[in-house]
């Protein structure tokens, strides 16, 4: 279970030693809609051998993503005797340390060798409101009050040993939804007819449809139905109007 808490655990550890073999921190791929919550985006790793503990430290754009959870449930982590992360939303930081087995037997408690092992999960809520990409990173980042003691990128071996792995930066990929028509067909302006529309983003729940400023009745099928009379000429694609209720 995640305790989130003010002071990262200070994993006592060896000196460093370079990456052995295929040693990898990096993230999932990620997609989410402009202003969004509920989203999220895992923390994986490559080990080419048993691990006892790991810790990381990743920078985000705040002004793109609220940080809204830190969890090692259905991670590799989850039967963890500690696990405990820090948010800092304001500056767009994230700490996280692991310690297997806090005994210090390790005798089930480990993180064997694989590929694409989820080591954390982080939950966002999107705060863009246009389409962009925005990156994370892992870094050497310090947190109150272990100011001198910044957060490594490091798995701990089963000799106490500090294995630096590759660090590679992720990305979310942030779309919007806004719908929009690329074809009408079908209909002169007359109330009761059908209109076609052929477009993106038209089967999203609330979406409301105005023909010359005349709600008018649809279904998924884009089915779009005038339930008053209107001037022929102002059907046309500026004629339409779509939005959420």
């Amino acid at each position: 279970m995640l305790r989130i808490t003010g002071v990262l655990p200070a994993i006592i550890l060896l000196a460093a030693v370079p990456a052995r073999g295929e040693n990898r921190f990096f993230f999932s791929p990620a997609l989410a809609l402009t202003g969004s919550g509920d989203n999220s985006i895992d923390v994986l790793c490559d080990n080419d051998e048993t691990a006892l503990g790991f810790s990381y430290a990743i920078r985000y754009d705040p002004a793109a993503i609220e940080v809204t959870s830190l969890t090692n449930e259905n991670t590799a982590a989850a039967t963890a005797d500690y696990f405990s992360g820090r948010i800092e939303q304001k500056d767009g930081n994230i700490g996280f340390g692991c310690v297997y087995d806090v005994g210090g037997t390790f005798d089930e408690k480990r993180l064997p060798a694989g590929t694409s092992q989820r080591i954390g999960r982080i939950g966002f809520r999107v705060l863009a409101d246009e389409a962009f990409e925005t990156i994370l990173r892992f870094d050497r980042i310090a947190f109150a009050p272990n100011t001198r003691a910044p957060v490594r990128n490091v798995l701990t071996d089963e000799n106490g040993q500090s294995v630096v792995p590759v660090l590679q930066e992720g990305s979310i990929s942030i779309i919007t939804a806004a719908p929009e028509i690329s074809s009408i067909t079908g209909g002169e302006g007359e109330a009761g007819q059908v209109f076609q529309l052929t477009g993106t983003h038209l089967d999203q729940p609330g979406l409301s449809v105005e023909v010359c400023g005349t709600e008018a009745t649809h279904s998924l099928l884009s089915l779009i139905h005038i339930s008053e009379p209107t001037r022929l000429g102002m059907i046309s694609y500026a004629g339409f109007c779509l939005k959420k209720k």
